[in-house]
């Protein structure tokens, strides 16, 4: 499910991706110690996000190895 996007680069893409990815996999595991029901597990999107992002970083010329932030 890689989209073509005028307004973001693809690196811009990815960090959003991986964060909100991030995100997703935190409010899950958050709302697993709530009442909150809900449909579709925040931790499936979560994890649908960081694909995405993997497949945007490594399935395109050039290749944008992920680099430690030290």
């Amino acid at each position: 499910m890689i989209s073509e996007s005028a307004t973001f680069n693809r690196q811009d893409k990815i960090v959003e991706l991986e964060f909100t990815g991030a995100q997703a996999i935190i409010q899950s595991l958050l709302l697993k110690h709530s009442t909150y029901d809900h449909e579709i597990p925040t931790s499936s999107i979560g994890l649908q996000c960081w694909k995405e992002a993997m497949d945007l970083r490594f399935m395109g010329e050039p290749l944008l190895p992920k680099t430690p932030h030290v």
